[in-house]
């Protein structure tokens, strides 16, 4: 992207860090191999048990976001690409990351998680993310301009990862869906990782971590528990191994996005770790196999984005006074009820617009631009020109009108998209 101020009447260009599709079963089915589509129907047959799990779960979750949804499961835009586009557009969307799992809360083939890891299953896992990331390929060449393609990646099987990283680079994803730390992964500062940190830089792979992936719904029983386990500090355990392992001083490019785990936790993290690294002298030892010889406040910030889903005004203020504000990057949370998304009628104002405006009412528009796509478009080498056609084409709001404060939040909002204290209020 041309570097030049933004003025206020510009179109804003909006990248979404956070966006979700599930396709159906059905609709994947033509991409699993002949050898195992016994297997692939005999698993789509329990496929309304596995979601009515998820769902006992997510009924708990407060202010009836999830159950008002329950009757739309599977509506198009959970699990199609084309019905979206227009969403974007009147959200004045440019370009979206997509995450797996929207809230028709469909399985991927096999259960193609974790749980493969743990059992003789492991095989069908990693074909079950083969064949979610090859009906996503296809998906996204409607227009792939405005999708960064997220892959699911066998992470339990390092060589078979790499190969995977390889393969959608090759079909033109933009990252992977990096998961927390889990029991049957080794830690993320093995030597063994190596391969596969290699293979991210080297094919500009974006690793995405999104709050969830640090916990298992089956060791749940309420869903606050939830909240504590499967974000915030627990799902962003892979960064401290990354950086005292040396990850990011081996491998300067590679950049890790944490999605969603909202609140002031940057400050304090920086602060954490950088009076850890100065208590160990050892860690400045080139000639130790963990070297890192700059702060990890540095390495932070170069190599960290902060995925800032339903970003609330005062932890943008807070990035911006405390020198942050060039890692973090806005977020919708499309097509979850908790985010900014909502539908609205003909000349009703998008959800969306009013939380862009709540939260960006009294920042000036260059760091505006940042925020909302620049330094998303910056660390992923997208294609900012033309990105700021594409808003010009769909009507963008422009900056001057982001800088419009709100009369006030408005009803039925998403229950985290207009917080105004602490990371979930």
């Amino acid at each position: 992207m041309t570097e030049q101020r933004a003025q206020a009447d510009d179109r804003a260009v909006i990248v979404s860090t956070d966006g979700h599709i599930s396709p159906l079963l059905s609709e994947m089915r033509e991409y699993c191999p002949h050898e195992h589509l016994e297997a692939y129907d005999e698993f789509a047959a329990m496929r309304d048990a596995i979601r009515e799990m998820t769902l006992t779960m997510v009924r708990e979750i407060p202010g009836g976001a999830y159950p008002e949804i329950l009757d739309t499961l599977d509506a198009a835009y959970h699990s199609r690409i084309e019905p979206r586009i227009p969403e974007m557009d009147r959200d004045g969307i440019a370009a979206e990351i997509l995450f797996q799992g929207s809230t028709n809360f469909e399985p991927l083939p096999f259960g193609a998680n974790f749980a493969g890891a743990r059992n003789e299953g492991a095989d069908l896992a990693a074909e079950g993310q083969h064949i979610y990331n090859a009906w996503l390929a296809d998906a996204v060449s409607v227009a792939p301009d405005r999708f960064l393609a997220l892959a699911q990646v066998p992470m339990w099987d390092i060589p078979a990862a790499v190969r995977e990283v390889e393969w959608a680079a090759e079909a033109g994803f933009a990252g992977i869906n990096f998961p927390a730390p889990r029991p049957e992964l080794l830690h993320y500062d093995d030597p063994a990782w190596e391969p596969f940190w290699s293979a991210c830089a080297a094919n500009d792979m974006l690793l995405a971590s999104h709050s969830g992936g640090a916990a298992d719904p089956a060791d749940l029983n309420e869903f606050w528990y939830f909240q504590f386990e499967g974000g915030g500090a627990a799902n962003r355990r892979a960064l401290y191994r990354m950086i005292f392992g040396g990850v990011f001083h081996r491998h300067p490019t590679l950049r890790v996005m944490f999605t969603e785990q909202p609140g002031d936790w940057w400050r304090e993290t920086m602060s954490e770790y950088d009076s850890v690294y100065l208590q160990y002298p050892q860690l400045r030892d080139p000639d130790k196999p963990y070297y890192c010889p700059n702060r990890p406040s540095e390495y932070c910030a170069s190599n960290v984005l902060i995925g800032a889903s339903f970003l609330a005004p005062f932890e943008a203020h807070r990035a911006i006074d405390e020198g942050y504000a060039r890692n973090v990057c806005w977020g919708r949370d499309f097509p979850h009820p908790e985010g900014t998304w909502k539908p609205h009628g003909a000349g009703e104002e998008p959800t969306t617009h009013l939380q862009l405006r709540y939260v960006f009412s009294e920042v000036e528009p260059g760091i505006v631009r940042d925020m909302v796509g620049g330094n998303v478009i910056r660390e992923c080498n997208l294609d900012g020109d033309l990105l700021a056609k594409v808003a010009e084409q769909i009507d963008a709001p422009t900056y001057a009108a982001l800088g419009v404060p709100i009369d006030a939040i408005p009803e039925n909002a998403g229950i985290f998209s207009f917080r105004t204290v602490g990371a979930w209020g």
